[in-house]
């Protein structure tokens, strides 16, 4: 995967998105030395977005499936804190005080959705 500086990608950008478009590439973007966003194919863009799908589904059969178990009485209460960390996800407070919910922090290690990088 290739990588390029914000400050070049302006030089560059018909270049790198001919790439992206054209050739397949994959490219990161690093603002500061950090990798901040990416480049990808329109085609990458709509598998991630499936992927995104599937993973939501996931998550809200595994909540159907522990409310089941709760409502035929084979599950105990749990507390919020934990469903919501089994479903990768917090509770926030907003600078308003205002809570809302965000997913979890991924390790540092760790890639889209929170796989850690081999």
């Amino acid at each position: 995967m290739n990588e390029i500086s914000f400050v070049d990608l302006r030089k560059k950008l018909a270049e790198c998105v001919n790439k992206v478009a054209y050739g397949g590439d994959r490219i990161i973007i690093t603002r500061h030395g950090k990798e901040a966003a990416a480049i990808v194919s329109i085609g990458d863009l709509w598998a991630l977005q499936e992927f995104d799908k599937l993973e939501d589904k996931a998550q809200l059969t595994l909540a159907s499936e522990r409310l089941a178990k709760y409502e035929a009485g084979k599950e105990k209460t749990v507390p919020m804190e934990k469903v919501l960390k089994d479903c990768g996800m917090e509770v926030a407070t907003l600078k308003s005080g205002k809570k809302t919910l965000r997913s979890i922090k991924p390790p540092a290690n760790a890639g889209r959705k929170g796989r850690v990088k081999s």
